[in-house]
């Protein structure tokens, strides 16, 4: 089953019957969550394992963690500063800002992805430049985001374009996969591939390559 256009929140920390149903649902995509349904790291990764397992593709799970007043996670989760922060120090130097804006961004998205959150860049407003978006997709594919948040019809060709994973990167996961599979390599932190040293944390890395992959092919 595709993903749908909807994104979706819950009432609490765990899964009721109810939303089960709900996330099985054609029309949902995905889940939003808020400060209500996280009390620790722990619970957090239970939670959205339990969301993943509902569907196939899974279901995006997003939240908003910029900073500041707006951090729903914060037991368990590096306190960061407000983005105004930021642009005060790039007012300041702009070097230190943009250093500033790139480490706590990394700070903010390693976090999140340990536990599962998907990193998601935020909507480019002007839909009819397509040239503009494409290069704020660019942009935010090699800063590693999963994706990128839409507000029209008109960007979701030239976002899955140009987020989706290669021919080359597709088969390269598969053969990650394939070898970490194998029952010899089943306790194995560290394999041998094709003459480059490959760790099981690629492996992960490749099945998320391959259900980027899966889940944009279903909407072609």
């Amino acid at each position: 089953m595709s993903l749908g256009p909807l994104m979706i929140d819950l009432a609490g920390t765990e899964l009721t019957a109810e939303e089960r149903e709900l996330l099985r649902h054609p029309l949902v995509g995905g889940v939003i969550l808020f400060t209500r349904n996280y009390t620790d790291p722990a619970q957090l990764s239970a939670l959205v394992g339990a969301i993943h397992a509902e569907r196939s593709p899974p279901l995006i799970v997003g939240v908003d963690q910029e900073g500041g007043r707006v951090q729903r996670f914060r037991a368990g989760f590096s306190l960061l500063p407000p983005p105004r922060r930021i642009g005060h120090e790039f007012d300041l130097e702009p070097r230190a800002g943009l250093a500033l804006a790139r480490s706590m961004g990394w700070l903010m998205a390693g976090e999140l992805r340990a536990h599962g959150v998907d990193i998601l860049d935020g909507v480019y407003n002007d839909f009819s430049n397509e040239e503009e978006l494409r290069e704020e997709c660019a942009q935010g594919r090699d800063f590693g985001m999963d994706g990128k948040t839409l507000i029209h019809p008109n960007q979701i060709g030239p976002c899955n374009e140009i987020f989706a994973p290669t021919a080359d990167e597709i088969v390269w996961a598969k053969r990650i996969i394939a070898v970490f599979d194998e029952p010899a390599n089943a306790s194995k932190g560290v394999v041998q591939i094709e003459g480059r040293m490959v760790e099981r944390l690629h492996a992960e890395m490749a099945r998320r390559t391959v259900t980027i992959a899966d889940a944009i092919a279903t909407l072609s």
